[in-house]
């Protein structure tokens, strides 16, 4: 099993749970700069972002 925000419960449990960070600073600041892109300029081009 898998878990996200690497939480130190996942070293309690049994089987251990693989634990991954999950940068919430980086997605919060990519999130801004589309969300400025939008809402500045009308033609903004949507796009997929792999994050």
């Amino acid at each position: 099993m898998i878990a996200f925000d690497n939480i130190n419960l996942s070293m309690m449990t049994t089987p251990q749970l693989t634990a991954m960070p999950r940068p919430a600073y980086d997605l919060g600041f990519q999130a801004c700069e589309v969300l400025k892109g939008e809402i500045s300029n009308d033609n903004y081009k949507k796009r997929k972002q792999l994050i």
